[in-house]
């Protein structure tokens, strides 16, 4: 969980350097490091028996499985090229606090003493992010992007759990990476723009537009960067897959918010981003705080 941890901050970082240094659309980012998943499993998959490691009874689920993926880092890739990164890394954080909304208004779901601190700190935590004495001014569009990708991401998981039943692992890598790649590949020609207005509830003012996206030259720097993000990402994804067949998730789950301080380390280092204001801080601690004590109490419970 560590090493997951360490890989998928790594990859907001490669994200940001891509849309901002080289000039690729976060859609186009979305694309091709799909694609450079979908390739690397192939490559794995050929080595250790094609076949074997691809039988499949459930390619729609795969499918959705895909799509919502897809929708989910589209989403948080344009929000990490538009807001501080160490800020859209801790909203990430914040999926258990969706899946346990979803379990409470769909599933009818109890709302115990966990969950009820899991929701109050991630609540919190946001307010102290935003900084609760700006609310209502110079408002961060990323904001809306990142809380779309957890719902994108809270549903995935649902999916994931579907297939993990009978799945391997390699399976879900290849089909969800090339639906993944499908649904990316019209979507990474057109560039979305949305225009928020500074309060959150003034709906008449929210508006959308699609202009063809221009492709920028690729140099083998940018070749490179490319593939480090697929590999970066696929090697999360593995390592997150062994880190929850090898214990429960009550050992390993806390330590997926090593996240944070290893955005934060990288954002320094490689992006000169530092964290925002003490306000931030807190809103990290809370978040990471409720988090740890849900995973803990919840299996104790369970």
């Amino acid at each position: 969980m560590v090493v997951n941890a360490f890989f998928m901050s790594l990859l907001y970082i490669i994200v940001k350097i891509l849309t901002n240094d080289f000039s690729f659309t976060s859609n186009q980012v979305g694309l091709l490091y799909k694609i450079t998943i979908l390739i690397l499993t192939l490559l794995s998959c050929f080595k250790r028996g094609f076949v074997h490691h691809l039988k499949t009874k459930k390619l729609l689920f795969h499918t959705l499985r895909g799509f919502f993926s897809i929708m989910g880092s589209l989403c948080m890739f344009h929000a990490v090229s538009v807001m501080n990164v160490l800020n859209a890394a801790a909203i990430s954080e914040l999926t258990p606090a969706f899946m346990v909304v979803a379990g409470v208004l769909v599933f009818n779901e109890k709302l115990t003493t966990p969950k009820v601190v899991l929701l109050l700190g991630s609540i919190l935590g946001i307010f102290f992010i935003k900084d609760f004495t700006s609310i209502g001014k110079d408002f961060n569009s990323g904001y809306w992007y990142a809380f779309s990708a957890l719902i994108f991401w809270s549903i995935n998981n649902v999916v994931i759990k579907k297939l993990t039943k009978t799945e391997h692992s390699r399976a879900q890598l290849f089909y969800s990476s090339l639906s993944a790649s499908i649904f990316a590949f019209p979507v990474a020609y057109f560039q979305f723009t949305f225009d928020f207005p500074n309060s959150w509830f003034d709906f008449a003012n929210y508006s959308m537009n699609a202009n063809l996206a221009t492709w920028p030259d690729f140099s083998i720097t940018a070749y490179l960067v490319v593939f480090s993000a697929g590999l970066a990402s696929l090697l999360h994804k593995v390592s997150f897959f062994k880190a929850y067949k090898l214990s429960d998730m009550s050992v390993v789950g806390p330590f997926d918010y090593l996240r944070l301080p290893f955005t934060g380390i990288f954002a320094y280092l490689i992006l000169n981003e530092g964290i925002p204001n003490t306000y931030s801080l807190v809103g990290y601690g809370l978040i990471v705080l409720s988090g740890v004590y849900f995973i803990m109490h919840k299996e104790r419970r369970a």
